[in-house]
């Protein structure tokens, strides 16, 4: 990683451009510009209404922050396949946070990203929904909530990609999926759930489960970038 000093004197003769409009951006913004990140479209109250009976199954609440068109297509496709870990945080920290600072007054919260199987990592570079916890930890303790990101889950089986199947499938394809690791959240925090698009709430709603099937008490919030109509 670049020292600070060396990363301001590259930004003068490389300046960081916006991912969607190419404007030239301030220092303290990165990948996207403030002007575009307040112009994405906000999921509805209606929207994120009809995801409560879903996350009510699992004793969860459940939101997603984006609405899945134009622009936020564009990002979440850079997101899964351009390898962009500094969008990720963008999103993450500007997005994410302040969507999770409006619903929920956690003094404790643990973002655990939907884990990627290791093949698909090697292939990927990266996994997209970790650096989105990343990025929105930074928000909240920005904030002055505590936060933390704590990786629960691993994915033990290698399945192909959930947009290959038809809504339907998608719900079987991801039962079994995940596996817990060795640590386990503080008692009392509130876990959010991370992941970068929802279709039908299958992949949120499998590891979750898992989740509360080892601590049926866990305070549990399943949290997606954006939703898909």
């Amino acid at each position: 990683m670049l020292p600070t000093q060396l990363r301001f004197l590259t930004s003068l003769v490389f300046p960081s451009q916006c991912h969607l409009c190419g404007a030239i951006m301030q220092t303290h913004e990165q990948s996207v510009c403030q002007i575009c990140l307040d112009r994405l479209p906000r999921t509805t109250y209606l929207m994120n209404r009809q995801l409560q009976p879903l996350g009510a199954t699992i004793g969860s609440n459940f939101s997603a922050a984006l609405s899945f068109v134009g622009e936020v297509q564009i990002l979440c496709y850079a997101l899964k396949y351009g390898g962009n870990y500094p969008l990720a945080q963008c999103l993450g920290r500007h997005i994410l946070a302040p969507h999770l600072l409006q619903r929920t007054s956690a003094p404790h919260l643990i973002l655990c990203p939907i884990s990627i199987h290791p093949r698909r990592l090697r292939r990927r570079g990266y996994n997209q929904s970790l650096f989105l916890a990343r990025g929105c930890a930074l928000g909240l303790q920005a904030a002055g909530r505590s936060a933390q990101v704590m990786e629960l889950l691993v994915k033990r089986e290698h399945r192909k990609s959930q947009v290959h199947f038809s809504q339907f499938t998608r719900w079987s394809n991801a039962a079994g999926a995940f596996a817990l690791n060795h640590q386990r959240a503080p008692e009392g925090a509130l876990v959010v759930l991370i992941d970068d698009t929802l279709t039908t709430g299958s992949t949120l709603l499998a590891a979750g489960e898992l989740l509360k099937q080892r601590d049926p008490k866990m305070q549990l919030y399943l949290l997606a970038l954006a939703k898909e109509d």
